[in-house]
């Protein structure tokens, strides 16, 4: 849970923020390159990704004219991302019959925690110092019980509890994170092909939520915000252009 407030910049909301229209945009990443990526930094694709989403959020902060551009006081701020990751200890699909069980090691029902992830502007030597960065605080959370002993306490305190303690935490941050892993494989509904796919939440009390896809060889990132107070297309390109960055220094390598 999120006991701090992170700090008021220009992109965070007023109260009620979860209800204003929200615009959406879209880029995607070839697997391959970000596989060669994590392979330079002895990293995963998740760290990967959070990398160029620390890099670019960081770049669109200091660029953007709505937040001032002013490096010392950026450095001052306190932002926070949220992650979602799934609890559940087993995986993979399992008998609705089995779910539904009073005793099943596989329930029915959502099991995820949060990951508070610090989005920092310190100055870096190299693009790839970001994706380092990720690693190194998403290995120190593997390593604690964070997600699980949120997840589990919000199963505890009840309904009414839970949603006033979830709804706390997400007020408090600036923005969540999260991801799926898709199809390696074209899929097919009736017949007719599915080109790509894409999945969003909605009633999310922050202005700015980051999901990711992986599907055919490809990771498409939507970036999507509450109208007037995140330009996704600014954001999308400053993802975009940190991603070609940290490829560039990867290479280099």
């Amino acid at each position: 849970m999120t006991l701090m407030d992170d700090s008021k910049l220009a992109i965070r909301g007023p109260p009620g923020v979860e209800i204003l229209p929200k615009v959406m945009t879209h880029l995607t990443f070839p697997m391959e390159d970000i596989t060669k990526i994590k392979k330079s930094v002895g990293g995963t694709v998740n760290d990967v990704i959070m990398g160029v989403i620390l890099y670019g959020f960081q770049r669109y902060l200091e660029t953007t004219h709505s937040h001032g551009g002013n490096r010392k006081e950026m450095k001052k701020s306190r932002v926070t991302g949220l992650v979602a990751i799934n609890t559940r200890v087993l995986s993979g699909l399992k008998d609705i019959k089995e779910m539904m069980k009073p005793e099943s090691e596989a329930p029915w029902g959502n099991r995820f925690g949060l990951l508070h992830i610090p989005i920092s502007t310190a100055n870096v030597e190299s693009p790839l110092d970001f994706v380092r960065r990720a690693k190194k605080i998403i290995d120190r959370k593997k390593m604690s019980r964070e997600g699980f002993i949120t997840g589990r306490l919000l199963s505890y305190l009840g309904r009414e509890a839970s949603a006033k303690c979830f709804y706390k935490t997400m007020t408090n941050a600036t923005l969540t994170v999260s991801n799926l892993t898709g199809p390696m494989e074209k899929m097919a509904l009736n017949e007719i092909p599915v080109k790509n796919m894409f999945f969003s939440v909605s009633g999310l009390p922050q202005t700015l939520l980051l999901t990711m896809v992986s599907y055919m060889g490809k990771l498409r990132l939507d970036v999507i915000g509450v109208k007037g107070y995140v330009d996704c297309d600014s954001l999308a390109k400053c993802f975009g252009e940190c991603f070609e960055e940290i490829k560039e220094a990867s290479n280099a390598l």
